[in-house]
């Protein structure tokens, strides 16, 4: 059954793939496809308002794959199954079912953005968290904070995961992200100043 769901996961989000990019897709194409790596950092980030990861993996997918619309996109499909995956895994193959068939996940597991990515890191982070992974709870939760700034908002939700007798791990294994966190800080605070 769970084979057929993740068949299901990934021929609906293959259908239309190769469609026109819309505007904030063309935003990141143009923004992987003209500048370098450095000037991404330098020129292009401070001036938009999200967090580097989707455009790293942007960056180096396309630049295996080209910079055509499937290739744009097919990070977005591959993150979209994987969270059907992980879900799967958190509660088993109904929740997975719905996730697999649902509209609005669909719709972002088939965009050139950070939606996809922001979905699986975060459900990665409850997994991890879920099954006292720490290190993966950590690189997970610095995941989805470096692709969506609304990420933030699992903290407080997480503290309602863990018993007390582990709040001191979770708050170690905080300490750690917001280390982790700290090089990207200033590049953040520039574009809370642009806008």
């Amino acid at each position: 059954m769970i084979g057929l769901i993740f068949i299901l996961a990934l021929g609906l989000r293959l259908i239309n793939l190769n469609q026109s990019l819309w505007l904030d897709e063309a935003i990141q194409y143009k923004a992987v496809s003209q500048f370098s790596l450095p000037e991404l950092f330098k020129v292009y980030l401070p001036t938009d308002f999200n967090p580097p990861l989707s455009y790293l993996i942007n960056f180096g997918f396309s630049r295996i794959f080209g910079y055509f619309e499937i290739a744009l996109r097919a990070p977005s499909v591959i993150f979209g199954v994987l969270t059907v995956w992980l879900v799967y895994k958190l509660g088993g193959k109904w929740p997975a079912l719905l996730l697999a068939t649902s509209g609005l996940h669909i719709y972002y597991s088939q965009e050139a953005r950070m939606y996809s990515l922001a979905a699986l890191a975060v459900t990665a982070s409850f997994w991890a968290l879920k099954g006292r992974r720490w290190l993966i709870y950590v690189l997970a939760s610095l995941a989805a904070i470096y692709s969506h700034y609304l990420a933030f908002f699992i903290f407080p939700a997480q503290i309602f995961w863990v018993n007390r007798s582990e709040i001191k791990r979770l708050l170690l294994a905080w300490l750690v992200i917001a280390i982790a966190y700290l090089p990207w800080l200033p590049v953040f605070l520039q574009q809370l100043a642009a806008g």
